[in-house]
């Protein structure tokens, strides 16, 4: 309900730090003053020498003790007479919030560990942390509070009891924004553009941009909880370095309290700085990456209304592509002083005519700096993989990222296990025609053998890929290959495959999400060709949904679904059917395995599928984790399924441990049911998959 954070105490928390040297330096001066005293009335004679004695034996025993402390908040009660009276357990959340943050900003704590000699030191730390309670309730809106502590002796232990009483919550009344050169609109930005559309972006006007004159999710009325107020008027300035003013900043802030009608009034000041466009990029640092490819990259052109977004956008581009171990992206700061300078200068020189009226003062185009440090282009990774279905195995790749000095990717791979040998090479041209757009050129060829087909074949594709909007990705990609199958009932063939896939990411991070969602669309026609022609248009959608239920538990779930209406069933060949089975689709069952099988015992594929997968990742340690799973499915042949029937299902446990290239996956997997509704083949006892990245 509330979120109270340290920012609010930032300058408390100083003063609170000053307070507590300055206790523990007075309890210091206090004993020191203490012990000159006795000794000087020892000298008097005021005292006998036992006497004295028995009283600095006494000293030194009740020298250092122990106390304990608790935080007591009274007069917080459930209303139902106001729309938004706090229940029960809003009332639980905020004591609770307001205890930690006291916690953490107290002396009784934060000395607590520290030898204390007098009751009166113990009084000293109580009274400071009575300052430090009001300060909590006022960050939360309770602005006429009290605080008061009791201390009770036991032995030669001691506990402090310290009472926050918050009266009734303040609410905002009225919080002015005011700006520097008076919220308006350059000339200069009047005529700014912007692209719209989905697939092929237009230029047309934009609308006007508008200067907020209130904090953002701030409303007359709402309570007057600091770190809200506070969080609010700190972004005031984003929008403004998003809409042409590159050096906006919140430069101060004031607030009053009227105890009266228990509201909260405030101002907020903003320098909105000078107005800009966006200028040419200037590159420095490259010696191996072309200049001209890092400008093709760039997602503004000249002349743009100033954007920060850009600019993140454009570095969070340049570090994806790997080719840089730094990027520092920055505007050219002499420019805009020079600019400032000349304003200055001029507003001088007509301080005798009228004034120009403020905020309508043209725009600087302002350079923009990059400047890079490379890192090596070259690479090479291998994995070793193991499961019970595929056996083991061994994944190589050499990946070059700068092959032509254009940031080419160029990967070749070779994946090596008791079924499969073969060599694939990708090479992925990025700013191809459009800055977002890669093409790509990729061939296979080698020989694969499952448990439903076996076959030498060779593979070429090209086609582009493009994000067409933040976080949308297409791709389409056009296959030519050839194939020998090697089972007797199917030929030699030809094929043209035409892969489009629409994908929606929204994941945190793609090797092992923490939080969001996928989603992608396939469509893939295909024609073929052995002794007559046959033809298919796959259909598939899959989504996954990443849910953390807690700090160290997430909540993973996939659909999956697809369908591929065309020829019949016994015309398409067995290697462009859908399968399902294994280490990424069903776990439990061997791969390719659920389905139809023949009478050899071999899965035949089908026409449909279904398939779906939960599992809980719970995080033991910083690095490992344990995974409970469920995953289910079908393959069905016939084109329109009984969506959701007779499914196989599959369960187990996993651990992953998590490394800089991925999490370490090893699960351990049972069937619960047949691969298929008739039962006729033996079910597994159990399956494991060992391998790099998470199973979905």
């Amino acid at each position: 309900m509330y979120k109270i954070a340290s920012l609010f105490f930032l300058f408390s928390i100083s003063l609170f730090g000053i307070s507590a040297c300055a206790s523990v330096q007075n309890e210091s001066v206090l004993l020191r003053e203490q012990v000159l005293e006795k000794e000087e009335e020892l000298e008097e004679g005021k005292f006998g020498a036992s006497e004295f004695d028995r009283k600095k034996n006494k000293q030194q025993n009740e020298k250092a003790f122990e106390y304990s402390y608790e935080f007591i908040i009274d007069g917080l009660e459930p209303s139902d007479e106001k729309e938004d009276g706090l229940d029960f357990e809003q009332i639980e959340i905020l004591e609770k919030e307001m205890i930690d943050l006291l916690r953490d900003n107290s002396q009784l704590e934060f000395l607590k560990d520290e030898q204390i000699e007098s009751t009166v030191a113990l009084e000293r730390r109580a009274s400071n942390d009575v300052a430090n309670a009001i300060a909590v309730m006022e960050a939360f809106g309770f602005y006429s509070s009290s605080a008061t502590f009791k201390i009770e002796e036991s032995a030669k232990s001691y506990k402090v009891f310290l009472y926050l009483k918050p009266q009734e919550q303040y609410r905002v009344d009225t919080i002015e924004i005011e700006y520097s050169q008076g919220g308006k609109v350059p000339t200069g930005f009047l005529e700014r553009k912007e692209t719209v559309g989905f697939l092929f972006g237009k230029r047309v006007k934009s609308k006007v941009f508008e200067f907020p004159n209130a904090l953002p999710n701030i409303e007359k009325g709402d309570k007057a909880i600091a770190t809200n107020i506070i969080d609010a008027a700190s972004k005031l300035a984003q929008p403004l370095r998003e809409n042409g003013f590159p050096q906006a900043k919140v430069v101060s802030s004031a607030y009053s309290v009227n105890k009266k009608s228990h509201e909260l009034n405030g101002t907020v000041s903003v320098n909105q700085g000078s107005p800009a466009f966006m200028g040419e990029l200037i590159v420095a640092g490259n010696e191996k990456v072309s200049s001209e490819y890092l400008q093709n990259l760039r997602p503004w052109k000249y002349g743009e209304v100033w954007d920060d977004r850009k600019l993140l956008e454009y570095r969070d581009l340049l570090q994806r592509t790997g080719l840089f171990q730094n990027v520092d992206l920055r505007f050219d700061r002499d420019v805009y002083r020079a600019y400032r300078k000349k304003i200055r200068k001029n507003k001088r020189a007509k301080s005798t005519e009228p004034s120009e009226p403020a905020g309508l003062v043209e725009p600087v185009t302002l350079p923009i700096l990059l400047t890079v440090e490379e890192s090596t282009s070259r690479s090479f990774s291998g994995a070793v993989f193991y499961s019970t279905d595929k056996g083991p195995g061994v994944n190589a790749s050499w990946e070059h990222r700068n092959f032509f000095g254009n940031g080419e990717k160029l990967r070749l791979r070779v994946p090596l296990s008791r079924d499969e040998t073969l060599f694939s090479a990708e090479l992925k041209k990025p700013a191809f025609i459009f800055p977002t757009q890669n093409l790509i050129l990729k061939g296979a060829g080698g020989y694969e053998k499952t448990d439903a087909y076996e076959k030498d074949f060779i593979d070429f594709a090209a086609g582009l890929e493009r994000e067409i909007r933040k976080d949308w990705w297409i791709e389409s990609l056009f296959h030519v290959d050839k194939v020998i199958p090697k089972n007797d009932d199917e030929l030699e063939y030809y094929s043209f495959r035409w892969v489009n896939t629409v994908r929606y990411d929204r994941r945190d991070n793609r090797q092992n999400p923490t939080k969001g969602y996928v989603g992608l669309v396939r469509f893939s026609p295909l024609v073929g060709y052995d002794e007559s022609s046959f033809y298919s248009m796959a259909m598939e959608f899959d989504g996954s949904v990443y849910y953390p239920l807690t700090k160290n538990v997430l909540v993973a779930a996939r659909l999956g679904l697809g369908v591929m209406p065309g020829s019949d069933w016994e015309r398409i060949p067995r290697s462009k059917r859908f399968f399902l089975g294994g280490g990424g689709t069903v776990r439990g069952f061997s791969y390719q395995e659920l389905g139809k099988h023949d009478s050899d015992g071999d899965p035949l594929g089908g026409l449909s599928y279904t398939l779906m997968n939960f599992e809980a990742r719970i995080k033991i340690t910083k690095e490992m984790s344990i995974v409970p799973f469920i995953d289910s499915g079908m393959i069905y042949d016939e084109v329109s399924p009984e969506w959701g029937q007779n499914l196989a299902w599959g369960t187990g446990i996993g651990l992953r441990y998590a490394t800089p290239v991925g999490p370490v996956r090893f699960d351990v997997a049972i069937p619960l049911t047949g691969p298929n509704k008739s039962m006729e083949k033996k079910l597994s006892d159990f399956q494991i998959y060992i391998s790099i990245g998470q199973a979905f």
